[in-house]
């Protein structure tokens, strides 16, 4: 009788078959690329924020300086006044609300209004320790302000009435310095910056935020 060999144990397992070295090498690649864009992806959705929170800084100063020139017969804070420059006078201070956010009996500038890009760029560059602490990333326009000649280290203060087209007319903007009245030179380069003397700057992705008189915002790209 011929044994049914249907149901008899194979001799044999079927083996499963492995990854090739180059299928391995292959899923690695892919999963760095994608690594890669999602890095890349949350570095834009940190630096859109970053743009947005600058933005709103920027028109709360603002609105701090109408807020001013309204209780002051039309003057906007001035850019210096007996050596202390517009972000650490304590009236003006007054105006952003400081005790609210933080101010600080010495009188630094309110840390939450600066520059969240600054705060990570130009003030780790500063060596300054006064400036590091107070500098915020932005700059006053003069619109026409100079120097008082008194030695006190004060500026003319400037009128709404002293400005022909506030729509127009940039009161703050990114900048370099605490005044600013001219563009970065050839060697800028906006992801490393470093504090440069009446210049405004281009330190987010080489455009800069700017806010006007009349207190609405813009971004401009560099040109």
């Amino acid at each position: 009788m011929t044994p049914d060999r249907t149901h008899l144990p194979l001799r044999h397992a079927r083996q499963t078959r492995g990854f090739t070295l180059i299928e391995l090498l292959t899923v690695v690649a892919i999963i760095g690329i994608l690594l890669a864009i999602l890095l890349l992806s949350m570095g834009r959705v940190r630096e859109s924020a970053q743009k947005s929170a600058c933005i709103a800084n920027l028109r709360q100063i603002q609105a701090a300086n109408m807020l001013h020139a309204a209780e002051n017969k039309g003057y906007y804070v001035r850019i210096k006044l007996n050596g202390a420059w517009w972000n650490v006078q304590d009236d003006f201070l007054r105006y952003l609300n400081a005790e609210q956010k933080g101010y600080k009996v010495d009188h630094n500038f309110v840390e939450p209004l600066k520059c969240p890009t600054a705060v990570t760029g130009i003030l780790v560059n500063i060596t300054n320790v006064w400036e590091k602490e107070n500098f915020p990333g932005y700059g006053y326009s003069p619109a026409g302000a100079t120097d008082d000649k008194t030695g006190t280290g004060t500026f003319t203060a400037v009128n709404q009435n002293n400005i022909a087209n506030p729509a127009k007319g940039i009161a703050f903007s990114d900048a370099l310095d605490f005044q600013f009245y001219q563009a970065p030179k050839a060697n800028y380069k906006w992801d490393n910056e470093r504090k440069t003397s009446v210049t405004w700057s281009y330190r987010h992705r080489n455009g800069r935020n700017v806010v006007y008189f009349d207190g609405h915002t813009a971004y401009l790209p560099a040109p």
